[in-house]
């Protein structure tokens, strides 16, 4: 699970919404993906585009969270995936990421 797509969701939604002043998108029906899916993730109380962001929301703190120094977990990617096994293929190494490791750039954007 990579650790930024939750915050890209409600980054770009949040400015969509304070440029266009278009609060009425918060209430638009959009389905979960799988769309077969009739189950709702955590946080959601519908498909409304705001129950996305406060599933995402959820992932983030719920499934992510953050690390011993109170970042935000990187997971296996971040902003840019490749940073966590760009050196090192090493099973042991990536799991070691995927458990410990911490994104500066993500705690940013939360």
């Amino acid at each position: 699970w990579p650790s930024d797509l939750d915050m890209f969701l409600l980054g770009a939604v949040g400015e969509y919404v304070a440029v266009s002043g278009d609060y009425g998108l918060l209430d638009e029906r959009v389905p979960f993906w799988p769309a077969a899916d009739t189950a709702l993730p955590p946080g959601a109380a519908s498909r409304r585009v705001l129950d996305h962001l406060r599933a995402a929301a959820a992932h983030l703190v719920d499934a992510v969270g953050v690390g011993e120094h109170g970042l935000i977990k990187l997971g296996d990617g971040d902003w840019s995936d490749g940073v966590a096994y760009t050196h090192d293929e090493n099973p042991l190494a990536i799991a070691f990421t995927i458990e410990h490791g911490e994104s500066v750039m993500n705690a940013q954007l939360a």
